[in-house]
């Protein structure tokens, strides 16, 4: 059986030979057939269920055919598991849908053994990839794109902290990287980041395209690791499957106001609209859900940055229009409906583009047999192919080959003609010389794809070392502002500790002439202040303090101060009168700072911060006049009590009598 198509795709046909998968006691055993562009069809017979499965995921075919999907797996639900053990780009066909296969078979002109499995596995085959069948699909137009870390961090010390931060920056370098390939290409997506110790530990794209459309695939490395997984609908389709959309000339006039004119590669208008502010996903998606772009046209030079992704996405041709009229315009576009003057721009460049390639069309439609589709031969030849190439119809099997010379039967495709030998070899030739060109030239593509790879690759290493000097030295910048912060508090506190020691200094000397009695000056009288003066400065047995605030302690607060052993309290304020009693109680002499004033020369004593000096001798002279008189007090408090005592024991007696 010979197939009449020019076949782009790996189409696997595949057809129950025994056995069922909804039986326990027999294994199933398939036929399956294989069409590959530019290769005989290739058959096996026989294959078991493993081995089948075992091909499909090794080859990965566009395509996989079948009568009845129910020949696969025995029900929904183990067909769910069926489909999402499939590569992500190998569509799941079933070419009949409520028809027998034999009629399907009929009305495209293909004749087979209903009794064959092999036969019936080569028609499902041909049937799927001239676009008979639905496809069963769990996978919508959505994609969910993970980066993370590629193994725990697990516990640790400073060392692990540093490996911990050096991953996470890692992980936000590639979510960058990432978003900027999507915004690159205008693919619409959202993404949630949870942050991490110097960078992400994860990132979550939702990418509003399909899985086999974004440019990016998994992959896992030491430190990081990309997972690509589609997101599923909520129940399997059935949908209509077609690979005979039209080729297409795609006019563009890109801009606030984008506009998109769709012809068939017979000149005729196929779609024409206009948007603003669409994306470039958005225009991509709105072409390929018409057709196939065999040619991009604009009527704008240099070629803008907008043909220029939508060309890529298609990997086609662009045709530029060059400083165009706009009477000529108006000239080409003159009957056809458009909206404004962006729609006719792009069907101007559309048209323009057909105008250039219709005599060529024309010679096509001429020399081609009727067998063979104008399109894809128009479409060949765009890209490069020679006519008498593009129309050749691919060989045999060996096997149909054999069995033809054997029989003496003919094709059994309708409307195929016998060809003489000589004109066969010649093609055959013909065909061997462009597989050696293809061979040669895709060896030369591979050498040239690994030099580009290892320049990337040499790019990256550039990239990611120049990210750590950045890093590096970013890091070594904020130590040393950290550190010349540190140098100038470090200063400050020297200076403090330097008028401080000259302190010390001026008051010892002054101590060690015998002449003066140092005084300590705490600001406050509380506990807080007297136990940071402490802690700072020091207080020891013996100490003269002068109190600059006395308002604020009591009596505890006045043992807590004498408990250090001081000599003598200078106050500069009124002091409580609790507060009071107990240095009267505990023999402490107490002044205020105006009593010592009038006793000795207002310059006597000498302020400097935390320490002053008083006339030793003068000092002296008060302490035993204050211990004198507090002894004195005392002894009359005494008397006063006793006398009390008395006459509180006179009244009690008199009232027992």
């Amino acid at each position: 059986m010979e197939d009449d198509l020019i076949k782009k795709d790996l189409v696997f046909g595949v057809d129950i030979l025994k056995g069922s998968p909804r039986s326990k006691k027999e294994e199933e055993k398939y036929s399956l057939a294989i069409l590959e562009p530019g290769k005989s069809l290739e058959e096996h017979r026989e294959i078991s269920r493993f081995k089948l499965f075992r091909m499909i995921k090794q080859k990965r075919p566009s395509i996989l055919a079948v009568d009845n999907i129910y020949e696969l797996t025995k029900d929904k639900k183990h067909l769910l598991s069926f489909l999402k053990g499939l590569p992500y780009e190998t569509k799941l066909i079933q070419v009949t849908n409520n028809q027998k296969l034999s009629k399907l078979a009929s009305d495209y002109n293909l004749s087979f053994d209903k009794r064959s499995p092999l036969e019936s596995a080569t028609v499902c085959a041909l049937l799927a990839s001239r676009g008979v069948g639905c496809e069963v699909s769990y996978i919508s137009d959505r994609t969910k794109i993970r980066v993370s870390r590629s193994r725990s961090l697990g516990k640790g010390g400073w060392s692990q902290n540093r490996y911990r931060r050096k991953v996470h920056g890692m992980v936000k370098l590639k979510v960058k990287e990432i978003k900027d390939h999507l915004d690159k290409n205008g693919v619409k997506y959202s993404l949630s980041i949870k942050e991490g110790y110097g960078g992400y530990t994860s990132g979550l794209f939702l990418v509003e395209e399909n899985i086999t459309n974004i440019g990016i695939s998994s992959d896992r490395g030491a430190d990081v690791q990309v997972n690509l997984s589609p997101v599923t609908k909520d129940s399997l389709d059935f949908e209509r499957y077609s690979t005979e959309k039209k080729y297409l000339i795609v006019g563009i006039d890109p801009g606030t106001t984008a506009a998109i004119a769709l012809l068939d590669l017979d000149g005729r208008v196929v779609s024409i609209s206009s948007s603003r502010n669409t994306s470039v996903s958005n225009m991509i998606k709105y072409i390929r859900e018409r057709g196939r772009p065999i040619m991009i046209a604009t009527d704008v030079y240099p070629i803008p940055d907008t043909v220029e992704k939508i060309k890529r996405a298609f990997n086609t041709m662009v045709y530029s229009s060059k400083d165009t009229a706009t009477e000529e315009k108006i000239d080409l576009t003159k009957g056809y409906d458009f909206s404004n003057v962006h729609e006719r721009d792009a069907l101007f460049a559309a048209l323009d583009a057909y105008k250039k390639f219709k005599n060529k069309f024309e010679r096509i439609d001429k020399e081609i047999p009727v067998w063979v589709d104008s399109d894809e031969i128009k479409a060949a030849v765009l890209k490069g192919v020679s006519l008498k190439s593009a129309i050749s119809p691919p060989l045999k099997s060996t096997k149909d080959a054999n069995k033809d010379k054997k029989d003496g039967t003919k094709d059994k495709t309708k409307d195929v003609k016998k060809q003489p030998d000589e004109q066969i070899n010649l093609r055959i030739n013909k065909i061997r010389e462009d597989n050696e060109y293809l061979r040669k030239t895709l060896k030369e593509k591979n050498i040239e794809i690994k030099k580009l790879e290892d320049y990337i690759l040499s790019l990256k290493i550039k990239e990611r070392r120049e990210i750590k000097r950045d890093k590096e030295i970013k890091i070594r910048d904020n130590e040393i502002k950290r550190q010349g912060k540190e140098i100038i508090r470090l200063k400050e506190k020297i200076k403090e500790y330097s008028n401080q020691i000259e302190q010390f200094r001026m008051i010892k000397i002054l101590e060690s002439s015998g002449d003066f009695y140092p005084v300590k000056v705490i600001d406050m009288f509380k506990k807080e202040s007297i136990i940071e003066f402490n802690t700072k400065i020091g207080i020891k047995k013996g100490d003269i303090v002068y109190l600059k605030d006395a308002a604020g302690g009591g009596g505890s607060t006045a043992d807590f101060l004498i408990d250090f052993g001081i000599k003598a309290v200078i106050v500069g304020s009124e002091m409580s009168h609790l507060a009071k009693e107990r240095f009267y109680e505990r023999d402490i002499p107490l002044f205020n700072d105006s009593e010592v004033n009038i006793m000795v020369d207002r310059e006597s004593i000498m302020y400097v911060q935390e320490f002053g000096i008083i006339d030793k001798n003068e000092m002296d002279r008060l302490i035993d006049l204050w211990i004198k008189t507090n002894h004195e007090r005392l002894e009359e408090r005494k008397m006063e009590d006793i006398i009390k005592m008395i006459k509180e024991y006179k009244r009690e007696r008199g009232d027992m009598y």
